[in-house]
């Protein structure tokens, strides 16, 4: 079988080596997002115990809690 005769014979399924790149590019773009994303919430985490409750831990907490103002 030609190559040609193949390539009809998938239609519009056919892989070229450019798929892959691009798929791994988005491999490795989800991964440094997912890193990013992790990153945020802990600076989240760390401002929101900094502010509030006055220690430093990235530990995730609410606001909600907190006893800023009480006499």
């Amino acid at each position: 079988m030609r190559s040609h005769d193949a390539a009809e014979k998938l239609g519009d399924f056919t892989i070229t080596p450019r798929v892959l790149w691009i798929s791994s590019l988005a491999v490795v773009i989800g991964l440094i997002s997912a890193v990013v994303a992790l990153a945020l919430l802990r600076l989240i985490g760390i401002f929101t115990n900094l502010f509030f409750f006055q220690r430093l831990s990235t530990e995730a907490s609410s606001p909600a809690m907190h006893h800023l103002g009480e006499a």
